[in-house]
Parts: structure tokens; sequence; C-alpha cells
């Protein structure tokens, strides 16, 4: 079975490329594909809002991600030095999420069958 990793790098709230690349991860794992999701670049500052729906009528993103068990992803990953970049503490982001190092990143690319990313 083919592993999927799903990466989002755009902005939060400008386009729902994010939420629409969640969509397709959540139907990867309906046909019971191991599927792992990235965040990186400015995706990450959409992990830290509590707004139940944005202005320009996004879902919000924290709960979907908290969805994910359902469809059997677990593994969400945040780029570390994206973080550090906007200044956001590890403890605003979703209980799921998990922050890993560049090299943790590289190794999440090597073992991935497919790559799908929402680029910005």
């Amino acid at each position: 079975m083919k592993s999927y990793l799903f990466v989002a790098s755009r902005a939060p709230f400008t386009s729902p490329h994010t939420l629409e690349l969640i969509d397709t991860a959540m139907v990867a794992a309906v046909f019971e594909h191991p599927v792992r999701i990235l965040f990186r670049h400015l995706a990450v500052l959409g992990l830290t809002n509590s707004d139940d729906i944005r202005p320009n009528g996004n879902r919000n993103l924290v709960k979907v991600l908290n969805a994910l068990p359902t469809y059997e992803i677990e593994e969400i990953y945040v780029c570390e030095s994206a973080l550090q970049h906007f200044q956001i503490e590890s403890a605003a982001l979703p209980d799921c999420a998990k922050v890993v190092s560049l090299d943790a990143q590289r190794s999440l690319f090597a073992e991935a069958a497919v790559v799908i990313g929402a680029q910005g």
C-alpha cells in the first residue's frame, strides 16, 4: 500500500488550498492508504486560531485536524523552523500536532511513496 505525505505550505485563510489538501488526505485514508500531513511555511499560521469560520468562509483548520483520527490520520507534523520564524509556541498547537526538525522532514519525504503539496 502506497504511503502519502500531504504538504501544506500556503497561507491559511487566503485560499481554500490547505483545507482541500486535507480533504484529499481524508479520501486517501478512506481507501486505507497510510497518510501523513506536514505543515510548513505560512501554513503553520492556521494552526492556532480557534474561530469556527474564517472571514473568507473557510472552515476552522484546528477543528478539522482534531477530526482526522476518525479517518485514521494521526500523523500531523509541523515544521519547527516555521514555528520559530512566526514565534508560535508548540503549546499553542493542536494536541495532534508533532513538531519536527528539518532533518525529520527530509525523512518524511524520503519515506513517502507519494508527496502531494499545496505550495505557496
